[in-house]
């Protein structure tokens, strides 16, 4: 992208994207550099069943997007630092129902937040962690 300069010559432009954190909130300021560093650093991962879409990282929803193949999605997530409520973007899902296992236990569904495409958990990883995502297409014939 070009832009003219005070003197009328053509240069390029910088051009920035930034995502802002505004909020009210009571957390302490370590908790917030938390998850400030989860913010800008994403686990690194190991996946099988899905495929990590070319820039798989959408920082400004802090989210990582996964191409889904089949179920179950396994999902071992490697932090570098802390990683606070991780979010998922399953392009391709099939409608209906998830279930999803973290640490060999399945969540609540007030653990997690599903919307058939982007999966919230609520989740501080601070260590090696395995994830288990099964996909439940719905039965019901197409209208």
């Amino acid at each position: 992208m070009q832009a003219l300069d005070t003197l009328g010559r053509s240069k390029p432009m910088l051009v920035q994207t930034w995502a802002w954190l505004i909020g009210m909130t009571d957390a302490a300021d370590p908790q917030l550099l938390d998850r400030a560093r989860s913010f800008a650093r994403p686990p690194s991962l190991e996946v099988r069943g899905a495929r990590l879409e070319a820039g798989s990282h959408v920082p400004e929803r802090r989210a990582i997007r996964l191409i889904v193949e089949k179920s179950p999605i396994h999902v071992t997530l490697e932090p570098s630092g802390p990683c606070i409520d991780p979010v998922f973007e399953l392009v391709g899902a099939p409608a209906g129902r998830l279930t999803v296992t973290l640490r060999g236990r399945r969540l609540d569904e007030n653990e997690y937040a599903w919307d058939g495409q982007t999966l919230w958990l609520n989740a501080s990883l601070s260590e090696s962690a395995p994830l288990v995502l099964e996909l439940e297409p719905d039965e019901r014939p197409p209208r």
